[in-house]
């Protein structure tokens, strides 16, 4: 992980990588061991440019600003739309930024309950179109025919709704990003290293499918991981793990570990701790796309 951020935690009786842990205010962040045993990372190749120009190196939890306001920003196009993926036709929402472009391109990928949290996934989808970004939402369960489609559909819906964005008179398909929360995590490191075009990737509380071990993490774009301590649907470890494995293999991958935060964080209402923390988490995300 970047030497910027030499923060280290433990995570259910686990040392973790040099990453970053966040606490919230209030929460004390767990202390960091004398020492971290994490394996020798290989020479870190070229990374793809970044999807809209340059960024600084990410500021410390102390320093990091508040997110930019795009509260003010004219509103974007929204158009719900159908997709080619197979023999199906995904629904998606298309955000587009008002203007000309051409705009970067960012696939939004849902977790395993997609309705519970649709207000939010919107909500995310309009803040990224008023910040520049195409944003599609994809609704991989929605096919257009009966059942929702096994993984291998939903996985091959993510890249068909990037070649979709790309025909959009506004993309720019040469800048083009996936941003997933929980299932859609997974599905978008399970993307990412396929498909060439993908230049970042933003995992909210996932992880690396255990059982996909042909899957070329080598070629893995930037990453960045996000999860709290206190998530009893996906453990944090599994982000720690995806972390290490990207590290052993000479990727780049940011981890920001939130002590006391749970799953969902970002697509809900709770107060508290998950606020605080959605707020720093949709900021890194938004940073971590823009640079």
């Amino acid at each position: 992980l970047k030497a910027h951020d030499p923060i280290a935690g433990d995570l259910e009786g686990r040392v973790t990588l040099t990453g970053q842990v966040v606490a919230p205010p209030g929460v004390n962040p767990p202390v960091a061991p004398a020492e971290v045993a994490v394996p020798a990372a290989k020479e870190a190749s070229p990374t793809a440019a970044a999807l809209s120009g340059s960024l600084p190196a990410a500021a410390t939890a102390a320093t990091l600003p508040d997110p930019p306001s795009a509260a003010e920003a004219p509103p974007p196009r929204i158009e719900r739309t159908r997709f080619p993926s197979g023999r199906d036709r995904v629904m998606a929402d298309v955000f587009t930024p008002p203007g000309t472009g051409p705009y970067p391109v960012v696939a939004l990928l849902h977790g395993a309950h997609p309705r519970r949290s649709e207000k939010y996934y919107m909500e995310l989808g309009e803040d990224l179109a008023r910040r520049g970004f195409l944003t599609m939402f994809v609704r991989v369960y929605e096919r257009g025919r009966k059942g929702r489609g096994s993984r291998a559909d939903w996985r091959r819906s993510g890249s068909d709704a990037l070649t979709f964005a790309a025909s959009l008179p506004a993309a720019d398909p040469t800048r083009m990003g996936v941003l997933g929360f929980s299932l859609g995590a997974f599905l978008a490191l399970e993307q990412a290293p396929v498909d060439p075009r993908i230049q970042a990737a933003v995992a909210f509380y996932g992880g690396i499918s255990r059982g996909l071990t042909d899957l070329p993490l080598d070629a893995m774009p930037p990453v960045l991981l996000l999860h709290g301590t206190a998530d009893r649907i996906v453990p944090a470890r599994r982000s720690v793990e995806a972390a290490e494995q990207l590290r052993q293999a000479g990727r780049e991958a940011d981890l920001v570990v939130y002590p006391a935060a749970r799953h969902g964080f970002c697509l809900n209402s709770r107060g508290g701790v998950d606020r605080d923390v959605a707020t720093d988490a949709w900021s890194r995300a938004v940073a971590f796309l823009d640079r």
